[in-house]
């Protein structure tokens, strides 16, 4: 019995021993450059098949919807994510999520330090507190990546939203003439809106093949068109 034991007691510290080589072969797994990075960014991860994803959960909201209480791994756990391109700098790509009160002061870091915003959408409806998804984009080395997208990520959960401005019934008149001089672009009026379409004429869209057919211009931007072509007969949105 003793023996039976002893060898018992053996086979258990092999596995142990084993286990603890492979989770230390596995943080080795981890670059030194996106080890960094975590550190830096003060935020935990995980790094698989090339990709090191640092998780930016919003574990510190309660959402809902329509009613129903939803935990976060259910739609509203951010990240951001790096990969080596080819020339051997990073990728980076992400996806936010934020109330609505801290999305201007989100961009706005963003973009001031360089990082690109390629979307801005909701994922859900009726939810509560209402939540949108924000897309991000970048490219260089792994430390100043982290370095420029942290001021971002450090405001989530930490904007305090600004009181709303009483409602009057009255504005101050548009200058329409100076708007108009500061866009470049002259509007139009519609009753109290005044409206600036910028149009890309520069640019040659085609949709389906259909390229000179659309009409082009700023009056038909937004606008739906009809493709002249019989196989692409059918309504869509005109872009140019």
């Amino acid at each position: 019995m003793p023996r039976l034991i002893q060898k018992g007691m053996v086979v258990l510290f092999g596995s142990i021993c084993l286990l603890f080589c492979g989770l230390s072969a596995f943080a080795q797994d981890v670059p030194s450059d996106y080890q960094a990075v975590l550190r830096f960014l003060d935020r935990k991860g995980d790094f698989k098949t090339g990709v090191l994803k640092v998780n930016i959960p919003r574990s510190d909201l309660k959402i809902s919807i329509q009613g129903f209480s939803t935990p976060t791994p259910f739609g509203f756990a951010g990240w951001i994510a790096l990969t080596k391109s080819t020339d051997g700098s990073d990728v980076m790509m992400g996806d936010l999520v934020l109330l609505q009160e801290e999305v201007n002061p989100v961009m706005s870091a963003l973009l001031d330090n360089g990082i690109d915003v390629t979307a801005l959408h909701n994922h859900f409806f009726w939810d509560d507190p209402h939540v949108c998804f924000m897309h991000v984009h970048g490219l260089g080395k792994a430390a100043d990546l982290a370095r420029r997208v942290k001021p971002g990520l450090d405001l989530i959960g930490h904007v305090v939203p600004s009181a709303a401005a009483p409602a009057s019934g009255t504005g101050i008149p548009l200058d329409t003439e100076k708007l108009a001089t500061l866009i470049g672009h002259p509007g139009e009026q519609s009753g109290a809106v005044y409206k600036i379409t910028v149009g890309r004429d520069d640019i040659a869209m085609k949709d389906h093949g259909c390229g000179d057919q659309y009409p082009h211009g700023a009056e038909h931007v937004g606008r739906v068109c009809r493709c002249p072509r019989r196989r692409c007969d059918r309504w869509r949105h005109s872009y140019a």
